[in-house]
């Protein structure tokens, strides 16, 4: 009754009624206001009393790591990952030296970098229980013995928080270790470190309200890419020779390609999708794969070689099928037919990413591989279905998480049109279709209810049939093609250009095993050829400008085979990376 009476009393210009109502909304937004003020006063309470837990925790491992003989330190950190797995095996070096020498040599990539979240203290007492069952003469050392790995902070580790780049993600310590974090312990690997992650995992650029900014090992002022940044610039810098990162959209390819190292992307029906914090929770078709990021892709295969050489994923989640890992396929001297594309027509890219695919068909023809011309299916519409699956729900988790999470410079670029309700998008969207049409069109990539939802779903299964009829009458192998439109950028830029990641997202979508190498670095005729690069749009425009002064940044070539080949997929990038190295 009360409620009918504001209405009418509005209805008839009661001015009583009238600044009841402006002081009850008043009165509303300053609670509001009150309410945030707190609890942006707590979060900042809790980052500030973590950031000091990591000074502590870095000024300890310093003393540490220094009293160990600084001979044996360089002698350790001069091997690579063939040759470390090799000295563990035969007990050349003790476990807990090698910890201590990759603590070290972590804790120098973090002042170039700041790619570390927390160590893992733990990593010391399992080191040295390694050690004493290594006295044992009929302990049979498992494959990984000893080897130190880092992580990316998303995957839950026992005691640990997994903020996903969140403030209020503090304080929240996994309860367990995930199958991945067990597996490696099984396998006798040392998980040392938690590397960083940009704020809701959703950009590729690597920044949060915790841990701040982690940059490029090849220029402070570029990013190392996201959402796995930490992990490639904790390797870039030679901090970690071997990492686990996550890649929903391109977070694994892309951070790779960005600081010159090797990562794959296994598709997802070959590992676990348990113990690991996604960015939206609730997709059933485009799924976060955890995966290998290494200064070489050898390393990388040597890894899944490890974690596939039985069913112990299966048998842990009954949901992974029990295919185990198929030496014949990546020993496999049989030559292939691969397609090849430089522009995926929805985004051109700049002069060095189109030069690396050429280049490197070149040398996968003088390998004696047959390389053909493909052109992947409508990748404008698979875009878009790309960016309505991905969310899910318009949009609606991921802002509710950072309008009440401490705030990131630059966030506010990427969300605001998807800030509009999605009918606005939709009439936005015709407004721009003449004037600025590929905006236009990711306007209209939301979903506006469950029942464009559930076309979308449907779409998507049509395009994987599509794209797989494509392949088989092209009866090509493999694919290669651009892991993204231009080199690393400065840390603002991927905040404002979701619409690269097109050349990844879309083997997201498809599910499919993609991998990178480092085959190039940008030259000065790139840099002069990007004076003939499109500035049609506004999209455009913003890529030339931010690519301009890359001369000497890395650039990567991403392979793709289909789901359960990815041994296949790892000998190529292997056959890349050994002519690259010639």
């Amino acid at each position: 009754m009360l409620l009918l009476a504001v209405v009418a009393g509005l209805m008839a210009g009661d001015l009583r009624v009238i600044l009841l109502v402006v002081g009850a909304a008043v009165a509303y937004i300053l609670f509001k206001k009150t309410k945030m003020a707190k609890v942006v006063e707590k979060l900042e309470w809790n980052v500030a009393r973590r950031l000091k837990q990591r000074e502590e925790q870095i000024n300890e491992l310093q003393i540490k790591t220094e009293a160990l003989d600084s001979s044996l330190r360089e002698e350790i950190n001069s091997l690579n990952y063939k040759e470390l797995i090799k000295a563990l095996q035969d007990g050349k070096y003790k476990c807990s030296d090698v910890l201590l020498a990759f603590q070290y040599r972590a804790l120098k990539a973090n002042e170039e970098t700041n790619c570390v979240c927390l160590f893992i203290t733990e990593a010391t007492e399992q080191a040295k229980r390694l050690d004493e069952l290594a006295k044992d003469p009929h302990y049979k050392k498992p494959p990984m013995f000893g080897f130190p790995i880092s992580i990316k902070e998303n995957i839950y580790v026992k005691g640990y928080d997994a903020t996903k780049g969140y403030a209020n993600g503090v304080d929240s310590p996994s309860k367990e270790d995930s199958p991945i974090i067990a597996q490696l312990k099984d396998l006798g690997a040392v998980p040392f470190v938690l590397t960083n992650v940009p704020q809701s995992m959703l950009s590729y650029t690597c920044m949060n309200p915790v841990y701040g900014v982690t940059t490029n090992p090849h220029d402070k002022r570029r990013t190392p890419g996201g959402s796995s940044g930490g992990e490639s610039a904790i390797i870039g810098a030679n901090g970690s020779l071997l990492g686990i990162g996550g890649d929903v959209g391109g977070s694994i390819r892309i951070p790779c390609h960005f600081t010159g190292i090797a990562g794959l992307k296994p598709s997802h029906l070959r590992l676990s999708e348990n113990g690991m914090g996604v960015s939206i929770p609730g997709r059933p078709l485009i799924c976060a794969s955890a995966g290998p990021m290494a200064q070489s892709i050898r390393s990388a295969a040597h890894y899944l070689k490890c974690i596939w050489s039985d069913d112990w994923i299966s048998r842990i989640d009954p949901y992974v099928p029990p295919v185990l890992w198929n030496d014949e396929e990546y020993s496999s001297t049989r030559k292939l037919k691969i397609g090849y594309y430089s522009d995926d027509g929805w985004f051109k890219p700049t002069p060095a990413m189109q030069r690396a695919v050429l280049e490197t068909k070149e040398m996968l023809e003088k390998a004696g591989h047959t390389l053909v011309p493909f052109e992947p299916p409508n990748v404008t519409r698979a875009f878009q279905l790309f960016i309505g699956a991905v969310c899910v729900d318009g949009g609606a988790y991921i802002m509710g998480k950072i309008d009440n999470d401490l705030p990131v410079p630059g966030y506010s670029d990427m969300l605001r049109l998807y800030r509009l309700p999605v009918f606005l998008q939709r009439i936005l969207a015709r407004v721009l279709d003449h004037i600025y049409p590929r905006m236009a069109k990711a306007l209209r990539a939301m979903p506006k209810t469950t029942s464009d939802l559930r076309e979308i779903y449907e779409e998507i299964k049509q395009y994987r049939n599509t794209f797989q009829q494509q392949m088989a009458e092209s009866n090509v192998d493999a694919l290669i093609c651009p892991v993204q439109v231009f080199p690393s950028v400065e840390h603002h830029v991927p905040m404002q250009m979701f619409a690269t990641v097109s050349y990844t997202g879309l083997y997201n979508l498809l599910d499919y095993a993609a991998g990178t190498v480092s085959v190039t670095k940008v030259t000065d005729a790139d840099e002069a050829n990007l004076a003939e690069y499109p500035a049609s749009d506004p999209w455009y425009a913003k890529v030339k400008e931010a690519t301009k002064g890359s001369v000497g940044l890395p650039v990567g070539v991403q392979v793709v085979c289909q789901p359960y080949k990815e041994e296949r997929c790892l000998r190529i990038l292997g056959e890349i990376e050994d002519a690259i190295k010639m």
